[in-house]
């Protein structure tokens, strides 16, 4: 079963073949996460908008082509992620192995958001717990 691209306002990065896709509203820490596991080794997927589509019965999370190598850089400038950032590898795209959720609220309304994808919770702490934490994460749940 396939179905369509539909584009969410989320972040994302492979480790290790396996996508993280980080949610929440506008300032909760999206692309501050998404800089720290990239800085970590994690290869650079989407920043703030990105394309999930369904294949089989995986999701697959690509990014929309108007932002596709894109990286926020203030609340109201982006530039390009290989001029920002220019130790981070990238990646056109990955298999959805767990979804990250830095808002409560969000995290409680969206059970249809990818309803076979494990998600977890994380309280907004330091970058490098938060970081740490999803490695273990994805590292658990792809053995």
């Amino acid at each position: 079963m396939t179905f369509e691209p539909k584009v969410i306002h989320a972040s994302c990065v492979e480790i290790d073949g396996h996508g993280v896709l980080i949610c929440g509203e506008s300032g909760s820490g999206k692309t501050s996460l998404l800089i720290e596991m990239v800085a970590r080794g994690a290869k650079f997927v989407a920043d703030d908008a990105v394309s999930i589509f369904v294949k089989g019965r995986r999701a697959w999370v690509t990014a929309p082509k108007a932002t596709k190598g894109l990286i926020g850089v203030s609340p109201l400038a982006v530039a390009s992620v290989e001029e920002s950032h220019p130790e981070a590898g990238l990646a056109d795209g990955c298999p959805l192995e767990l979804c990250v959720e830095l808002d409560a609220d969000m995290f409680r309304a969206s059970g249809e958001l990818l309803c076979e994808t494990p998600r977890v919770y994380l309280e907004r702490s330091d970058l490098p717990s938060m970081a740490e934490t999803c490695e273990k994460i994805v590292r658990k749940l792809s053995r």
